[in-house]
């Protein structure tokens, strides 16, 4: 978490379509001086420089970045459990899982930890999650929504399967992400 950063920034947060609402990014999102790690123990000191465009986007709108929600060893398992991170339980049921990679995004939405967070998917990390965790989650198309900015990327054979999307409490929620998002991630 960065809960003391977040509250300075709320205060000079541009005032966008998302001012001051409070987000989390999966753990595979590059974010400049915060340490972005993929869900793995050997990237644990890991602190990009450049963040990616979907922090930006979201920074850009106003948006404050709480923390960074707990994934899988580099995003591989349909779970949300790792060395860096713990095991991420269902907030609804916490003798159960809360999915994954992004079970770490989807049970903080569900929690109310956050009104939304960012993850991404190759094969159900968005969904699977999202279901388990009774939140709304949104694969986006990989040719008009491009990926940039994960760690780890996807090698170049599969970047065609990889997505990325919003996870949210509600359907507008996702609608005024996407349109933050949008103008700047789309190609």
């Amino acid at each position: 978490t960065r809960l003391d950063e977040a509250l300075a920034e709320a205060d000079t947060a541009p005032r966008g379509a998302l001012h001051r609402v409070p987000y989390a990014l999966k753990d595979a999102w590059d974010t400049a001086g915060v340490r972005t790690t993929g869900g793995s123990y050997r990237h644990r000191d890991r602190v990009p420089t450049t963040s990616s465009p979907i922090h930006e986007a979201l920074k850009a709108a106003g948006g404050v970045l709480v923390g960074k929600t707990n994934c899988s060893d580099m995003s591989l398992a349909p779970e949300a459990a790792s060395w860096v991170g713990g095991a991420t339980r269902n907030p609804h049921a916490l003798a159960r899982t809360a999915g994954g990679s992004s079970g770490g995004a989807a049970a903080a939405v569900a929690s109310g930890m956050v009104d939304f967070d960012w993850g991404s998917d190759i094969g159900g990390s968005i969904r699977l999650p999202a279901a388990y965790c009774g939140v709304y989650g949104l694969r986006l198309s990989s040719s008009t929504w491009p990926m940039h900015g994960e760690f780890p990327s996807a090698p170049p054979s599969l970047t065609y399967m990889n997505g990325q999307g919003p996870i949210t409490r509600t359907l507008g929620h996702m609608k005024a992400v996407l349109d933050v998002a949008a103008p700047t991630m789309r190609v």
